[in-house]
């Protein structure tokens, strides 16, 4: 029944998985949500990740910080989707414009509440996008198959784009941001950060795991959007950022790049084109 109600109204998939999140969260948990957001996503992956992202949204302008119980929810619905969540599209419409009356309105400290956890909640979904099979891949000797690996470090890089351009673009056209929060979450997003912090709201990653789930985050190709953006970031006068605290960064994700494990067959760490050259260089006469 519900299948076919979704393939004749589509538009039903945003008010079935509003519904059942917001009941999820609820006192009144109804033992089979589990199961209906697994259908709901077998059904349409993309567009069930998208209208999550903003459901997630819309309860973080609530006005009790859902930020953890939102963290707990997420990890259960990746593990009953068997990690097959859509990351890098969850994690952009995440980073989207808030049209809500509730944020327009709100007042300075939801808007850095709202920012800080979405910064969270970004941070958590690359977390998660790395697979118990990638692990195992990473933990072994041989790398004889190493095309998950592969695909995994390239979402990442996608993923961390996307973040330096939500930073870029979208942050300070919405919110009210003190220069601490800017910084701190910049280095979060690339994964420069203390392993720690990333799990200093709900304790995940254990620290069993967390200082390889963070490193595997880390160690990714370096994209030439994303190594741009950060140089017209630190030229920036409007935002919180000193430039020798961007260019710390620029060193720190290019020597990252640079040193990726050169015995496995991954793309080019690093593509620095002409335009990208001048457009550094450019920046660096701006410094």
């Amino acid at each position: 029944c519900m299948k076919e109600l979704m393939t004749l109204h589509p538009s039903n998939i945003e008010h079935l998985l509003r519904t059942v999140i917001w009941n999820e969260l609820s006192a009144n948990r109804n033992s089979t949500n589990m199961q209906l957001i697994t259908g709901l996503f077998q059904q349409d992956g993309e567009k069930s990740a998208i209208v999550l992202a903003h459901v997630f949204q819309e309860l973080l302008l609530q006005p009790e910080d859902c930020l953890r119980s939102l963290r707990v929810l997420l990890r259960e619905i990746v593990r009953c989707l068997h990690y097959e969540l859509k990351f890098s599209q969850f994690a952009l419409a995440l980073m989207q414009e808030i049209t809500l009356p509730a944020f327009r309105i709100g007042d300075a400290k939801l808007q850095e509440r709202m920012f800080l956890s979405l910064n969270s909640l970004v941070c958590l979904t690359i977390l998660l996008s790395c697979k118990p099979s990638i692990k195992e891949i990473a933990l072994s000797s041989t790398k004889t198959d190493v095309l998950p690996l592969i695909k995994f470090q390239n979402e990442v890089a996608v993923m961390q784009k996307n973040a330096v351009w939500w930073l870029h673009k979208i942050v300070p056209a919405q919110y009210r941001i003190m220069g601490k929060h800017y910084y701190n979450s910049l280095r979060q997003v690339l994964f420069l950060d203390d392993p720690c912090n990333y799990a200093a709201k709900d304790n995940w990653p254990g620290e069993g795991e967390r200082d390889m789930l963070v490193s595997l985050c880390a160690e990714v190709p370096l994209l030439e959007n994303t190594l741009m953006r950060l140089g017209v970031l630190g030229t920036a006068m409007s935002l919180p950022l000193r430039p020798q605290e961007v260019l710390g960064l620029i060193n720190s994700v290019v020597r990252r790049a640079a040193m990726l494990d050169s015995e496995i067959d991954l793309p080019p760490p690093l593509q620095v084109t002409g335009q990208l050259k001048h457009n550094l260089d450019l920046n660096q006469m701006l410094i």
